[in-house]
Order: structure tokens, then sequence, then C-alpha cells
């Protein structure tokens, strides 16, 4: 007998991933879409796009990844984009002297940003789970910008280990779709 499965509902979002150079943005989407981990920095081409599907209790959720160094790097339309992913490495503390202002862009267009520190495998680092509440709750961005910056949520990941490297895009999946989805 022939039988006809159901076709998953695929939830498609669009996801902006900025940060500075060299914060792991390329490394943690090919450990996500690939399994493979590159330790050599080779810098990405600009608007580099990833399809990253995640099964969920709600279905697959395809996010669509595009990679950018910087907002400057950004389209002009931003209507394109669903949400954000702002990364910094938590052993530099010069990349999270970036995230106020990413943030803030993203802010001003009212695009749901998700905050990753990535490099939490390294025992050193420069910038602690304190630090990142702390500037969050204290960044002074002036006029114009929604108190909703200070409510971004934040996540320790490590690219290279796979720790909590998918928590970012499950927070994201849960704003736009259903808060009690989950990756299974």
């Amino acid at each position: 007998m022939f039988t006809i499965k159901s076709i998953p509902k695929v939830h498609n979002l669009t996801i902006a991933l900025v940060g500075d150079t060299g914060v792991g943005k390329t490394a943690l989407m090919k450990q996500l879409t690939a399994d493979k981990f590159t330790v050599k920095h080779v810098p990405s081409e600009i608007g580099a796009y990833y399809a990253l599907y995640i099964d969920s209790n709600y279905g697959v959720v395809l996010f669509n990844v595009y990679e950018y160094n910087s907002i400057v790097d950004l389209p002009q339309k931003m209507d394109k984009f669903d949400g954000a992913l702002v990364m910094f490495s938590v052993n530099d503390s010069d990349t999270f002297a970036s995230v106020p202002g990413n943030c803030a862009y993203f802010d001003i267009e009212c695009i749901y940003t998700v905050l990753a520190g990535n490099k939490t495998d390294i025992e050193c680092q420069e910038v602690s789970q304190r630090m990142v509440q702390n500037g969050l709750s204290s960044w002074n961005l002036g006029k114009g910008y929604r108190k909703d910056i200070q409510n971004i949520e934040y996540h320790g990941i490590s690219a290279k280990n796979m720790d909590n490297a998918k928590k970012p895009f499950l927070t994201l999946a849960q704003f736009f779709i259903k808060k009690d989805l989950q990756f299974i």
C-alpha cells in the first residue's frame, strides 16, 4: 500500500550575522552547516550566504544567514532581514566595543537582535558575562533608540566545540515562531 507522508512545515527566517573580523562568524556557520571547523582565519566574502536547516517541534526552521563584518557592509534596504545575530569574541575586548553600535543600528531598524560572545572555550577571557550584562544595561546610545536594547538576549558560545552554538538561533526562532519552540 502506498502512503503519503505529511510534508513538514518549513519556517523561513532571514538573519544578518554581524561582527568584527575574526570573531568566528564563518567558523560558527561552517560548523553548523557542514560540521566542519576551520582553524585558519580566512576573511569571508561580504554577504556570504549560509542555509541552516534545524528540525524543531514546529517543523523545519530554515535560517537564511547573511554574514557581514560591520554594519557599513550591510545592504541599504534592511527589510529583507527578520532578525540579527551580533557576535563578538570574549577574548578580545575591542570586538565587544563594536557591539553597542551594531545593536543600535538594528534597534533603529526595529530588527530583533540576539548577542553572542564566541570563543568561550578559551580560558583567558577579556569579556566576562558580568561585563556583557553591565554593558547592556549601561550603554548610552542617545535619543531615538528604543529601550529594548537593554533587553537583548546574550549567549556565550563556542564555534570550536559547539557549546551553545545553536542557542542564539533558538532564541530567534522562539521569538518569530513560537515561544515554546525547541530544536530536536
